[in-house]
């Protein structure tokens, strides 16, 4: 999968869009009026880029102040680009009309299909850190590694439910694309252990997991159909994946504090 564009330059694209840009100006009277008389005579009003640079700048600059002061912006950026919850980053898709098709994602894989199967010793030195489970779920059935470059993702299999962990210090992060169906946002906000989580209600999405500069590693990109809870303590990533009701998650994610 090519290189995604990040959200920072995407914002700026829009912004460029929504910019009513002034005709170009008339250089060769400009240059004329420089021959003939030396110096033009002050113009009243500016140039044309500069109108336009000003103009984005004050959208840019309003943007941003919009959402220092307003906490509704916030909540709707971080709704789109899943910024509430560090390591993690979300695109709703909207749902096709007038017809049209969307295009189908890939059939789920199984986990042994991206990840490799390891020992918990063998999880913990490789993924350089000590996992929190929930002691309710007792010893998972296996581990597994989704290596990335020098680091990996560790993934507690439980049969119907995965915990996925990474440190944040690794920079990596989970990217996903989700459609809405067509009823609304499908991720809630939610409260986990005092932080920022996401709870997903489940239906069809691409996973992936993304260097810091947004590239899509190589073998990560799945299709998951499950329920999903997600939020990052203590410069961790975390997430719930297969619980079909949202307090059991929520629970479960306290038994991780």
């Amino acid at each position: 999968m090519a290189e995604e564009i990040r959200w920072e330059e995407a914002m700026l694209e829009e912004l460029g869009r929504a910019v009513t840009y002034p005709a170009t100006p008339d250089l060769r009277a400009f240059v004329l009026s420089r021959i003939t008389v030396g110096r033009p005579a002050p113009s009243a009003r500016p140039a044309g880029w500069r109108l336009a640079a000003g103009a984005l700048s004050v959208l840019v600059v309003a943007f941003f102040a919009t959402l220092v002061v307003s906490r509704d912006a916030r909540d709707a950026v971080a709704d789109f680009l899943g910024l509430a919850v560090e390591g993690e980053r979300i695109e709703i898709l909207p749902t096709p009309t007038g017809g049209q098709t969307a295009t189908p994602f890939p059939p789920p894989v199984r986990l042994e299909q991206i990840a490799e199967k390891v020992t918990r010793a063998e999880a913990v030195r490789r993924a350089r850190f000590e996992p929190v489970l929930p002691a309710s779920l007792g010893e998972p059935d296996a581990y597994y590694l989704l290596p990335v470059n020098s680091r990996a993702v560790l993934i507690a299999d439980y049969g119907d439910v995965q915990i996925w962990e990474f440190p944040l210090e690794s920079g990596l992060f989970i990217g996903k694309g989700i459609f809405d169906g067509g009823g609304g946002n499908p991720v809630a906000e939610v409260t986990v252990n005092g932080t920022p989580g996401y709870w997903i209600q489940g239906g069809a999405r691409i996973v992936t997991v993304r260097d810091a500069d947004g590239t899509t590693r190589s073998g990560t990109q799945r299709t998951v159909l499950t329920q999903a809870l997600i939020w990052s303590e203590r410069g961790i990533y975390r997430r719930i994946e297969g619980t079909t009701d949202r307090e059991r998650a929520l629970e479960l994610a306290a038994e991780m504090r």
